[in-house]
């Protein structure tokens, strides 16, 4: 998997060098267990306020940030897995690459890996299979499988939401058990890989079709005939189907009548299912069902 891992308080342990300059300054003695939500600049003084911030945005002060314990060590045996581990991180615009060169200082990347680093404001846009960030609303709102790196500022919150429940791990040593099992995983995206991975190339190539085709004779072709012209199109595709795969049709008779008020199945399911099964055939003939 694609496996994209935040930098900040997930293996860079911000908080000792960045309260310890505010601490300094304000004579303050702020620690991460008084920071209990994202906005830090609540848990300062008031003459401090906003200006939290402006730490963030000296360059200098990565020099003074550690690793958090064990994350270098199970990021390269997730590696050795054949993981693909890519860092995202929000950073202040003044400092761009701060975080890749202590990255590269920590043995975390090579100098040649900017490509699996990525700095950008909004995560959800990123294409990783899984994401560990310490921000509660980055994970709720990532589209795939977000986990949470447990941390004082994210626990108040919870891990429920009215209809979600949100994976947390509170050490790396978690973390790396969760992928190695696969627990975070659709039981089919855990015990059929290759399936999975090949119906999600049939459904980026199916919306591709769906694109062109479109582009060249649509919507009037299928708005001309609504719901009847569609239903006689599959069935010509599933005569063709039926004919290539050996069954022999003979057709009696042919009525129409009004349609069927469904009671458990409605027509919505139903062509939910024929395209899935169409997908299930295209696996079946690739040879990846049920690996």
């Amino acid at each position: 998997m694609i496996l994209g891992i935040d930098v900040d308080s997930v293996i860079a342990d911000l908080s000792p060098a960045w309260f310890g300059r505010y601490n300094k300054d304000y004579n303050d003695n702020l620690t991460n267990d008084r920071i209990t939500e994202w906005a830090t600049e609540k848990f300062v003084k008031p003459e401090c306020g906003i200006k939290i911030y402006d730490y963030l945005t000296d360059p200098t002060l990565y020099d003074d940030v550690e690793p958090i314990q064990d994350s270098l060590y199970f990021i390269n045996l997730l590696r050795e897995k054949g993981h693909r581990i890519v860092f995202i991180t929000m950073t202040p615009i003044e400092t761009p690459g701060v975080k890749f060169n202590w990255l590269v200082k920590h043995g975390y990347l090579k100098k040649d890996e900017k490509h699996n680093y990525v700095e950008c404001r909004d995560k959800s846009l990123i294409n990783v299979d899984i994401l560990l960030d310490d921000r509660f609303d980055t994970i709720r709102t990532f589209p795939r499988i977000g986990v949470i790196f447990d941390q004082p500022w994210n626990r108040l919150i919870g891990e429920y939401t009215k209809d979600k429940v949100f994976p947390r791990v509170k050490t790396w040593q978690e973390f790396y058990t969760g992928i190695v099992d696969g627990i975070w995983l659709h039981p089919t995206a855990r015990l059929r890989p290759a399936q999975v991975e090949a119906f999600d190339a049939i459904l980026q190539k199916m919306r591709q079709t769906h694109l062109d085709k479109n582009a060249d004779y649509s919507p009037a072709n299928i708005l001309g005939t609504g719901e009847i012209g569609l239903v006689t199109r599959l069935w010509d595709k599933m005569a063709r189907l039926m004919n290539l795969t050996g069954f022999r049709i003979e057709i009696a008779s042919s009525t129409f009548a009004e349609p069927l008020q469904p009671k458990n199945e409605s027509v919505e399911d139903t062509l939910t299912d024929l395209s899935v099964y169409a997908i299930i055939g295209l696996l079946l003939r690739q040879g990846k069902w049920g690996k």
